[in-house]
């Protein structure tokens, strides 16, 4: 019986010839009928060209490597493995983020409960918050800050303060996130000699954190008050800190400045203050708030006004503030006794 045949294009040869390895490979398999495999093999018998090929076609053809892929599909393949990569790596970091924030919301909840019930705080407290990174340690403050009072705030840091050997892992978090924002909030004199404690035994934290805070924001009168209520060299010390570590005058700088400036204040320091204003003159051009700033530390140096003698020119040839002609009578008057005296 001659049954028409289907041609196969010679680009199907490497598949017809796998079905066909296949098919015999499984003819004895329970799940092929063999009988039904026989009788089509009669039917259909192959062609002699096509017997040829399969005698030769490797038996594990499909083990083998392809070597013509290109280099387009070796890179798609990476690319794909690569955004697998990164998903993975974005959910372990949002669980992870997840089981921080958990961690943390149960510390604050057991720090307020236990300063509620007015007792000590445990060490095992403070070792949680010491195996914290900073940036989650900044977290748990900013977090007690809207949970706690100031009495809360207080009975931690006597806490706090017992434990000396985070003393400088953690008090500075507390003093930055928890403490200057809870009395920034209103005056009280109660807070007034907690302040100064506080100061006393941790000035270099202290006066610190407290140039991080006038270098960034606008001056707070109320913390201000407090700062007022130190010492003279504790106050003069954190200026010259201040002065350091800026070299440009900015507007809300002035107040912070003319707060801390006072009589007893070194001479080096006011001389810094000079050198920081001459380098901003030209910005404060007809400033009041810098011409009554000038007033003052010019009253503060007034025997030391030769030694400073250029800059305070420089600033009086570009100042136009109400300020200027009381500067120059204090310079000009300073100038001429001290060029009077040199001829005695």
């Amino acid at each position: 019986m001659d049954l028409p045949r289907y041609k196969f294009n010679s680009h199907n040869d490497g598949d017809l010839l796998d079905f066909l390895k296949t098919a015999n490979e499984c003819k004895n398999e329970t799940c092929c009928d063999l009988d039904e495999y026989e009788k089509l093999k009669i039917l259909f018998p192959l062609e002699e060209g096509t017997k040829v090929k399969l005698e030769q076609y490797p038996q594990n053809i499909k083990e083998f490597i392809d070597i013509t892929s290109d280099d387009e599909d070796m890179n798609q393949e990476s690319l794909l493995k690569a955004d697998d990569d990164n998903i993975i790596k974005e959910i372990s970091s949002m669980l992870e983020h997840s089981s921080v924030r958990k961690e943390i919301s149960d510390m604050v909840d057991t720090i307020k409960d236990i300063l509620m019930s007015k007792d000590e705080m445990p060490d095992s407290v403070f070792n949680d918050l010491s195996s914290l990174k900073n940036e989650e340690l900044n977290q748990v403050f900013e977090s007690l800050n809207s949970k706690l009072n100031l009495d809360e705030v207080e009975r931690f840091w006597h806490s706090l303060d017992s434990y000396h050997t985070l003393c400088e892992t953690i008090i500075p978090h507390y003093i930055r996130r928890l403490f200057l924002p809870k009395i920034k909030e209103v005056y009280n004199t109660d807070i007034q000699g907690i302040f100064v404690a506080h100061m006393e035994k941790y000035t270099d934290i202290f006066r610190r954190i407290l140039v991080e805070d006038f270098l960034e924001q606008a001056l707070s009168q109320v913390l201000m008050s407090y700062v007022l209520s130190t010492s003279v060299k504790f106050k003069t010390n954190l200026l010259r800190d201040f002065l350091t570590s800026t070299q440009k005058l900015k507007e809300y700088y002035i107040p912070i400045i003319e707060a801390l400036l006072n009589p007893q204040t070194d001479v080096n320091v006011a001389s810094q203050v000079i050198e920081l204003m001459s380098n901003s003159a030209y910005e404060f051009v007809n400033d009041n708030s810098y011409g009554k700033l000038l007033f003052n530390v010019v009253n503060c140096i007034k025997n030391h006004i030769p030694k400073l003698e250029q800059p305070l020119k420089h600033i009086l040839s570009i100042h136009q503030s109400i300020w200027k002609i009381k500067v120059q009578k204090i310079v000009v008057a300073n100038l001429e006794e001290s060029f009077s005296q040199s001829f005695r």
